[in-house]
């Protein structure tokens, strides 16, 4: 169970990390 959680909460970061950067990428011309 505790590898099982550290691989979900590793995948919700690098999930977040793409998130973040498209977000980010998206919102520099509206800038």
């Amino acid at each position: 169970m505790l590898t099982d959680d550290s691989k979900c909460t590793r995948n919700w970061g690098q999930w977040f990390s793409v998130f973040f950067t498209m977000v980010a990428m998206v919102g520099e011309p509206l800038h």
